[in-house]
């Protein structure tokens, strides 16, 4: 069964163009944006017969954004996830994971901060 092969083609060359190193791998943005956006429902799914589904009852959120982890983590007071040696200041809404060395926080609101022994990842939470 080939299903969605267009959608196959375009993800295999972001991958192959993609700058590779030890620890990451970055796709070239104009690459990523070919890449139709379609969920996996739509794209395989729908298509397979003979499909089995057993009913169960448990919680469910389809993680797509890092606004819904964000949603499934638990929070504090200000809304803010906070893993490790954090500290935070006049911050809500945001997601703060540190390895090992203090990182602080200040007056920012709605952002997602990574910050690990090789790199410090930051963006705002509604980013794509």
């Amino acid at each position: 069964m080939n299903l969605q092969p267009d959608l196959f083609c375009i993800a295999e060359k972001a991958f192959n163009t993609a700058v590779k190193n030890e620890n990451s791998l970055a796709i070239d943005n104009e690459a990523y944006n070919e890449i139709a956006a379609i969920s996996i429902d739509n794209a395989i799914m729908e298509y397979i017969s003979g499909m089995v589904m057993i009913k169960a009852d448990f919680a469910w959120n389809n993680l797509g954004t890092w606004h819904s982890l964000l949603q499934v983590k638990h929070r504090n007071i200000n809304d803010n996830y906070c893993e490790g040696n954090v500290v935070t200041s006049n911050t809500t809404n945001s997601f703060i994971s540190s390895n090992n060395k203090l990182t602080t926080v200040v007056g920012l609101d709605n952002v997602i901060i990574i910050d690990t022994m090789k790199t410090v990842f930051w963006l705002p939470i509604n980013q794509k």
